[in-house]
Protein backbone atom coordinates (compact mmCIF):
# COMPACT_ATOMS: atom_id res chain seq x y z
CA UNK A 1 0.00 0.00 0.00
CA UNK A 2 2.68 2.47 1.03
CA UNK A 3 4.45 1.37 -2.13
CA UNK A 4 1.71 2.11 -4.32
CA UNK A 5 1.25 5.44 -2.64
CA UNK A 6 4.89 6.71 -3.20
CA UNK A 7 4.79 5.68 -6.51
CA UNK A 8 1.75 7.40 -7.54
CA UNK A 9 3.26 10.49 -5.41
CA UNK A 10 6.71 9.91 -7.79
CA UNK A 11 4.26 10.00 -10.83
CA UNK A 12 2.51 13.23 -9.86
CA UNK A 13 5.55 14.83 -9.21
CA UNK A 14 7.18 14.28 -12.50
CA UNK A 15 3.90 15.18 -14.46
CA UNK A 16 3.67 18.69 -12.50
CA UNK A 17 7.31 19.21 -13.21
CA UNK A 18 7.17 18.74 -16.86
CA UNK A 19 3.74 20.81 -17.37
CA UNK A 20 5.43 23.40 -14.61
CA UNK A 21 8.10 23.99 -17.33
CA UNK A 22 5.74 23.86 -20.30
CA UNK A 23 3.60 26.64 -18.46
CA UNK A 24 6.95 28.76 -17.55
CA UNK A 25 8.83 28.60 -20.56
CA UNK A 26 7.46 31.95 -21.91
CA UNK A 27 7.24 34.32 -19.95
CA UNK A 28 5.90 36.87 -22.10
CA UNK A 29 2.59 34.93 -21.39
CA UNK A 30 3.20 35.96 -18.02
CA UNK A 31 3.58 39.15 -18.20
CA UNK A 32 -0.03 39.20 -20.30
CA UNK A 33 -1.90 37.82 -17.66
CA UNK A 34 -0.44 39.95 -14.92
CA UNK A 35 -1.13 43.17 -17.54
CA UNK A 36 -4.52 42.24 -18.89
CA UNK A 37 -6.56 42.43 -16.22
CA UNK A 38 -5.64 45.98 -15.87
CA UNK A 39 -5.83 46.52 -19.41
CA UNK A 40 -9.44 45.03 -19.39
CA UNK A 41 -10.48 47.18 -16.70
CA UNK A 42 -9.00 50.44 -18.07
CA UNK A 43 -11.10 49.81 -21.25
CA UNK A 44 -14.62 49.33 -20.15
CA UNK A 45 -13.83 52.09 -17.10
CA UNK A 46 -13.19 54.39 -20.20
CA UNK A 47 -16.37 53.28 -21.98
CA UNK A 48 -18.28 53.59 -18.78
CA UNK A 49 -17.35 57.06 -17.95
CA UNK A 50 -17.83 57.89 -21.49
CA UNK A 51 -21.59 56.82 -21.85
CA UNK A 52 -22.58 57.22 -18.22
CA UNK A 53 -21.11 60.71 -18.11
CA UNK A 54 -20.72 62.69 -14.60
CA UNK A 55 -23.38 59.98 -13.05
CA UNK A 56 -21.23 57.21 -13.88
CA UNK A 57 -20.16 56.49 -10.22
CA UNK A 58 -23.32 57.38 -9.00
CA UNK A 59 -25.27 54.74 -11.56
CA UNK A 60 -22.21 51.63 -11.08
CA UNK A 61 -22.80 52.12 -7.21
CA UNK A 62 -26.60 52.06 -7.47
CA UNK A 63 -26.39 48.74 -9.16
CA UNK A 64 -23.25 47.19 -7.43
CA UNK A 65 -23.24 48.68 -4.05
CA UNK A 66 -20.02 50.11 -3.88
CA UNK A 67 -18.04 52.88 -5.37
CA UNK A 68 -14.73 51.19 -5.67
CA UNK A 69 -15.38 50.58 -9.99
CA UNK A 70 -11.44 50.17 -10.62
CA UNK A 71 -11.26 47.22 -7.53
CA UNK A 72 -14.56 45.90 -8.78
CA UNK A 73 -13.80 45.31 -11.65
CA UNK A 74 -10.09 44.40 -11.79
CA UNK A 75 -11.66 41.20 -9.02
CA UNK A 76 -13.89 40.71 -12.04
CA UNK A 77 -11.42 40.93 -14.87
CA UNK A 78 -8.51 38.58 -12.86
CA UNK A 79 -11.72 36.03 -12.02
CA UNK A 80 -12.01 36.00 -15.88
CA UNK A 81 -8.41 35.74 -16.71
CA UNK A 82 -7.74 32.97 -14.24
CA UNK A 83 -11.26 30.72 -15.65
CA UNK A 84 -9.45 31.28 -19.36
CA UNK A 85 -5.68 30.25 -18.65
CA UNK A 86 -7.55 27.35 -15.82
CA UNK A 87 -8.90 25.81 -19.32
CA UNK A 88 -6.97 26.60 -22.15
CA UNK A 89 -3.59 25.50 -20.53
CA UNK A 90 -4.97 22.03 -19.80
CA UNK A 91 -6.59 21.49 -23.34
CA UNK A 92 -3.66 23.21 -24.57
CA UNK A 93 -1.10 20.77 -22.84
CA UNK A 94 -3.07 17.71 -24.19
CA UNK A 95 -3.21 19.27 -27.65
CA UNK A 96 0.52 19.85 -27.37
CA UNK A 97 1.26 16.30 -26.54
CA UNK A 98 -0.84 15.22 -29.36
CA UNK A 99 1.49 17.48 -31.61
CA UNK A 100 4.60 16.03 -30.22
CA UNK A 101 3.21 12.47 -30.63
CA UNK A 102 3.61 12.03 -26.73
CA UNK A 103 0.09 11.76 -25.82
CA UNK A 104 -0.41 8.38 -27.36
CA UNK A 105 2.78 7.10 -25.36
CA UNK A 106 1.50 8.84 -22.19
CA UNK A 107 -1.55 7.08 -21.40
CA UNK A 108 -0.44 3.98 -22.74
CA UNK A 109 1.97 4.04 -19.25
CA UNK A 110 1.23 1.74 -16.87
CA UNK A 111 -0.55 5.07 -14.33
CA UNK A 112 -3.64 6.32 -13.51
CA UNK A 113 -4.98 8.58 -16.07
CA UNK A 114 -6.68 10.58 -13.00
CA UNK A 115 -2.86 11.62 -12.50
CA UNK A 116 -1.97 13.42 -15.41
CA UNK A 117 -5.17 15.72 -14.74
CA UNK A 118 -4.42 16.07 -11.32
CA UNK A 119 -0.60 17.38 -12.01
CA UNK A 120 -1.77 19.76 -14.45
CA UNK A 121 -4.62 20.74 -12.15
CA UNK A 122 -1.91 21.35 -9.47
CA UNK A 123 0.43 23.59 -12.01
CA UNK A 124 -2.53 25.86 -12.82
CA UNK A 125 -3.17 26.41 -8.75
CA UNK A 126 0.57 28.12 -8.54
CA UNK A 127 0.16 29.87 -11.37
CA UNK A 128 -3.86 31.01 -10.40
CA UNK A 129 -1.93 31.86 -7.08
CA UNK A 130 0.83 33.90 -8.16
CA UNK A 131 -1.71 35.64 -10.94
CA UNK A 132 -4.34 36.68 -8.22
CA UNK A 133 -2.21 37.66 -5.01
CA UNK A 134 0.54 39.72 -7.87
CA UNK A 135 -2.66 41.59 -8.95
CA UNK A 136 -5.14 41.87 -6.86
CA UNK A 137 -3.01 42.74 -4.02
CA UNK A 138 -1.48 45.38 -6.42
CA UNK A 139 -4.59 47.17 -7.16
CA UNK A 140 -5.54 46.73 -3.32
CA UNK A 141 -2.09 48.98 -2.57
CA UNK A 142 -2.88 51.45 -5.53
CA UNK A 143 -6.39 52.41 -4.08
CA UNK A 144 -4.40 52.50 -0.47
CA UNK A 145 -6.06 50.21 1.50
CA UNK A 146 -4.62 47.59 3.69
CA UNK A 147 -6.77 44.36 3.54
CA UNK A 148 -4.04 41.71 4.21
CA UNK A 149 -6.49 39.39 6.49
CA UNK A 150 -9.89 40.00 3.73
CA UNK A 151 -6.83 39.15 0.50
CA UNK A 152 -6.31 35.88 2.41
CA UNK A 153 -9.56 35.05 2.55
CA UNK A 154 -10.95 36.11 -0.72
CA UNK A 155 -7.91 33.94 -1.78
CA UNK A 156 -8.97 31.22 -0.03
CA UNK A 157 -12.24 31.16 -1.73
CA UNK A 158 -10.73 31.52 -5.19
CA UNK A 159 -8.76 28.10 -4.38
CA UNK A 160 -11.95 26.40 -3.32
CA UNK A 161 -13.91 27.12 -6.27
CA UNK A 162 -10.55 26.13 -8.40
CA UNK A 163 -11.46 22.58 -7.61
CA UNK A 164 -14.81 22.51 -9.16
CA UNK A 165 -13.13 24.68 -12.16
CA UNK A 166 -10.96 21.78 -12.52
CA UNK A 167 -13.56 19.56 -13.46
CA UNK A 168 -15.27 21.94 -15.82
CA UNK A 169 -11.44 21.66 -17.62
CA UNK A 170 -11.38 17.63 -17.37
CA UNK A 171 -14.29 18.05 -19.91
CA UNK A 172 -12.69 19.92 -22.35
CA UNK A 173 -9.56 18.08 -22.06
CA UNK A 174 -11.82 15.17 -23.09
CA UNK A 175 -13.09 17.41 -26.34
CA UNK A 176 -9.25 17.71 -26.84
CA UNK A 177 -8.83 13.94 -26.98
CA UNK A 178 -11.96 13.07 -28.89
CA UNK A 179 -12.32 16.23 -31.29
CA UNK A 180 -8.47 17.44 -31.65
CA UNK A 181 -8.96 21.09 -31.28
CA UNK A 182 -10.00 22.87 -28.19
CA UNK A 183 -9.27 26.31 -29.38
CA UNK A 184 -13.75 26.61 -30.80
CA UNK A 185 -14.85 25.45 -27.22
CA UNK A 186 -12.37 27.10 -25.24
CA UNK A 187 -13.12 30.69 -27.02
CA UNK A 188 -17.27 29.71 -26.37
CA UNK A 189 -16.87 28.80 -22.76
CA UNK A 190 -14.48 32.23 -22.72
CA UNK A 191 -17.94 33.80 -23.72
CA UNK A 192 -19.96 32.34 -21.63
CA UNK A 193 -18.16 32.50 -18.68
CA UNK A 194 -17.67 36.68 -19.58
CA UNK A 195 -21.12 36.73 -19.78
CA UNK A 196 -22.76 34.68 -16.96
CA UNK A 197 -20.27 34.77 -14.12
CA UNK A 198 -20.57 39.11 -13.99
CA UNK A 199 -17.01 40.20 -14.62
CA UNK A 200 -18.00 43.78 -15.21
CA UNK A 201 -21.74 43.79 -13.77
CA UNK A 202 -23.67 42.51 -10.99
CA UNK A 203 -25.35 39.07 -12.35
CA UNK A 204 -28.60 40.67 -10.74
CA UNK A 205 -28.93 42.67 -14.17
CA UNK A 206 -28.97 39.84 -16.73
CA UNK A 207 -32.34 38.19 -17.21
CA UNK A 208 -33.58 35.57 -14.65
CA UNK A 209 -32.70 32.82 -17.47
CA UNK A 210 -29.13 33.95 -17.06
CA UNK A 211 -29.28 34.22 -13.69
CA UNK A 212 -29.80 30.97 -13.57
CA UNK A 213 -27.66 29.35 -15.71
CA UNK A 214 -24.95 31.51 -13.77
CA UNK A 215 -25.54 29.78 -10.58
CA UNK A 216 -24.20 26.70 -12.02
CA UNK A 217 -20.68 28.56 -12.48
CA UNK A 218 -18.30 27.67 -9.90
CA UNK A 219 -16.55 31.33 -10.85
CA UNK A 220 -20.31 33.30 -10.36
CA UNK A 221 -19.96 32.57 -6.18
CA UNK A 222 -15.97 33.07 -5.68
CA UNK A 223 -16.26 36.38 -7.63
CA UNK A 224 -18.93 37.72 -5.38
CA UNK A 225 -17.51 36.35 -1.93
CA UNK A 226 -14.07 37.90 -3.30
CA UNK A 227 -16.39 41.61 -4.09
CA UNK A 228 -17.84 40.77 -0.93
CA UNK A 229 -14.76 40.34 1.56
CA UNK A 230 -12.64 43.12 -0.27
CA UNK A 231 -15.35 45.84 -0.88
CA UNK A 232 -17.25 45.40 2.16
CA UNK A 233 -15.30 43.89 4.33
CA UNK A 234 -17.41 41.20 4.49
CA UNK A 235 -16.19 37.65 6.73
CA UNK A 236 -16.08 33.83 5.53
CA UNK A 237 -18.67 33.12 8.11
CA UNK A 238 -21.14 35.61 6.98
CA UNK A 239 -20.59 33.94 3.38
CA UNK A 240 -21.21 30.61 4.78
CA UNK A 241 -23.90 30.04 1.85
CA UNK A 242 -21.01 30.69 -1.14
CA UNK A 243 -18.70 28.33 0.67
CA UNK A 244 -21.51 25.49 0.95
CA UNK A 245 -22.33 26.08 -2.59
CA UNK A 246 -18.80 26.13 -3.65
CA UNK A 247 -17.73 22.77 -1.66
CA UNK A 248 -20.63 20.61 -3.08
CA UNK A 249 -19.67 21.80 -6.70
CA UNK A 250 -15.77 20.80 -5.09
CA UNK A 251 -17.14 17.15 -4.60
CA UNK A 252 -19.21 16.84 -7.50
CA UNK A 253 -17.97 18.43 -10.72
CA UNK A 254 -14.67 17.06 -10.85
CA UNK A 255 -16.67 13.42 -10.58
CA UNK A 256 -18.41 14.88 -13.54
CA UNK A 257 -15.82 15.82 -15.62
CA UNK A 258 -13.38 12.89 -15.01
CA UNK A 259 -16.70 10.60 -15.85
CA UNK A 260 -16.64 12.79 -19.15
CA UNK A 261 -12.40 12.65 -20.30
CA UNK A 262 -12.50 8.76 -18.98
CA UNK A 263 -15.51 7.96 -21.85
CA UNK A 264 -13.90 10.35 -24.49
CA UNK A 265 -10.46 8.97 -23.50
CA UNK A 266 -11.83 4.48 -24.01
CA UNK A 267 -13.56 5.91 -27.13
CA UNK A 268 -10.27 6.94 -28.66
CA UNK A 269 -8.76 4.02 -27.47
CA UNK A 270 -11.35 1.87 -29.24
CA UNK A 271 -10.73 3.75 -32.34
CA UNK A 272 -7.28 4.89 -31.98
CA UNK A 273 -7.88 8.48 -31.71
CA UNK A 274 -4.81 9.00 -29.53
CA UNK A 275 -2.04 8.06 -32.26
CA UNK A 276 -4.05 10.90 -34.65
CA UNK A 277 -4.27 14.78 -34.81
Amino acid sequence: MQSSVMSNLRVLRGIFVKDLKYATRNPGRFLLLFILPYLLTVMVGAMGRFMGGAKYIANFASNTGTTNVFEYQVLGASMWIISWVTIDRIGSTLREERINGTLEQSYLAPINRFLMLAGMALVQFITTGVVFVSVVALSIFLQGGGAGFGLVQAFSMLLLAMIPLFGISFIFAGVVVRFKEPQGFVSIANLVFSILMGVYYPISVLPHWAQVASRFLPQTYALDSMRKILLSNASLASLSGNFEILLAMAVVYPLIGYTIFKLYLDHARVNGDLSKF
